[in-house]
């Protein structure tokens, strides 16, 4: 993706992996300055497990104020702390889903839909 230049303002850049290999995924992120030196973001990884039904949750840790959350079926997902309080009600439809995690402290969460535990961490 071309850099935005020189600018004040936050720029924000997404990339969807289509095809992820099942298991532990590792991403990270390059930045090419424009006099030629580079750097690379801290790495994120990702389990895509290849259980069908399974609760999908990224970016994981969560650095901003959405948790994309990818449910097989409709369901209300709770979101639990380390305590086991909920702090966190949706209703959510089959796919994929949006969640505000704004409100939320930094920390680990226990993300539940039916049967299905993710945890996650927020910073």
């Amino acid at each position: 993706v071309a850099a935005a230049g020189n600018t004040q303002f936050a720029q924000q850049y997404s990339f969807t992996h289509t095809t992820p290999a099942t298991g532990l995924n590792f991403y990270r992120i390059p930045q090419r300055d424009a006099d030629g030196r580079y750097s690379y973001s801290r790495i994120a990884s990702i389990n895509f497990n290849s259980t069908k039904g399974a609760v999908l949750l990224y970016p994981n840790p969560v650095s901003g104020e959405t948790l994309q959350v990818v449910i097989p079926a409709a369901a209300t997902v709770r979101v639990v702390n380390s305590v086991g309080a909920t702090v966190l009600q949706q209703a959510m439809s089959a796919g994929s889903n949006q969640l505000s995690v704004k409100s939320l402290s930094h920390g680990m969460y226990v993300l539940i839909a039916g049967e299905e535990r993710v945890s996650f961490l927020v910073q």
